[in-house]
């Protein structure tokens, strides 16, 4: 790695300085690097996540090159010395450059927070939607496809290769009613129907960095692509939720201040499908998120990142419980959702 970094960095500049590994991402191996008085991340793009990795650099480059948004901004792109968007090294290895934003991730503890972050978020998507999206193309196949996502879990349950079934009995109990208790649900009949659109597809406060009195950045690019508004705003809601380890009731404020939040970044009419799935949006986002967690666990830990806090087993029972709050909460929500909406059309 050592060497096809330092390919990297002479790809780029003349005189690098590196100054430390960046270790917050959970995909990418990142370095940040000064010349002169500029600071750059260096790059590389995980071939393991992204099995065409340059599918995920020319999005990345793209969404840099062609998002304009007077409410948020994005990540600047470097070239290489010889004026290539991305650099491959001699072992094939993608890497690229772009330049070192200051700021920090934004607070999410109150629903004007939350608010605020899913404004920069919607906002970032009206300027998606303004761009010819043939230029962009899935980074990852069937990223937030539930129904792909369920096959997958019931497989990796089948296999079983880490040993770890029995075990997790419970959790692949309540896992599959939760799950059966959406698809028996009217608004989810529509979640397909939603429009193709492009959107950022990991849309969440740790993908936005704040620095006053700048512009909020949107960064982490690569899952720019084809998806649906539903996803975006999902990711939204299911962060919006507190990460409590018992089974307190939802702060349906702070969901609906989420909605209320991208819908304005967002500005322009919602298709009928899309004002349909509003409610349920958080709910299917946080069970694809549960399914993938206890998926790895059950599959031997190979794919998140290590978090010390929790296993991906506990992150998996976490992101259930999001799910079973705003079922448990459901009627309010559809109210809530209703009331926003017309008071919007």
């Amino acid at each position: 790695m050592a060497v096809a970094r330092d390919q990297a960095l002479n790809a780029y500049f003349r005189r690098p300085r590196l100054l430390r590994p960046l270790t917050e991402g959970h995909v990418n191996d990142s370095w940040l690097v000064a010349t002169g008085d500029h600071r750059f991340v260096v790059q590389r793009i995980n071939g393991g996540v992204f099995k065409d990795p340059t599918v995920a650099a020319r999005n990345f480059v793209n969404a840099s090159r062609l998002v304009r948004s007077r409410d948020v901004r994005t990540l600047t792109v470097r070239k290489t010395r010889s004026g290539e968007p991305w650099f491959v090294d001699g072992a094939g290895g993608i890497w690229r450059a772009y330049a070192y934003v200051e700021g920090r991730v934004p607070p999410t503890r109150s629903p004007q927070a939350m608010h605020d972050v899913a404004f920069a978020f919607g906002a970032f998507d009206r300027a998606l939607d303004a761009i010819d999206a043939t230029q962009f193309a899935p980074a990852i196949a069937r990223f937030h496809d539930f129904g792909h996502r369920m096959r997958q879990f019931d497989r990796v349950v089948a296999a079983d290769r880490g040993g770890r079934v029995v075990a997790c009995e419970a959790d692949i109990a309540l896992l599959r009613r939760l799950v059966a208790q959406v698809r028996s649900l009217d608004e989810f009949a529509m979640w397909s129907r939603q429009p193709p659109r492009l959107v950022h597809n990991d849309a969440k406060p740790a993908n936005l960095l704040r620095h006053s009195p700048k512009l909020p950045c949107v960064i982490d690019l690569d899952t720019v692509g084809p998806g649906r508004l539903g996803y975006d705003l999902g990711e939204l809601v299911r962060s919006a939720i507190a990460d409590d380890d018992d089974d307190s009731p939802l702060d349906p404020v702070t969901v609906e201040r989420t909605w209320s939040g991208f819908l304005s970044g967002w500005r322009q009419p919602l298709a009928r499908a899309e004002q349909v799935v509003v409610p349920i949006a958080g709910i299917v986002l946080a069970l694809e998120l549960a399914s993938r967690y206890l998926a790895d666990h059950l599959d031997g830990d190979w794919y998140f990142a290590a978090d010390p806090g929790a296993s991906t087993r506990q992150r998996a029972q976490r992101q259930m419980r999001r799910a079973a709050r705003q079922l448990d909460a459901l009627d309010d929500l559809r109210e809530r959702a209703e009331n926003l909406l017309s008071s919007r059309s």
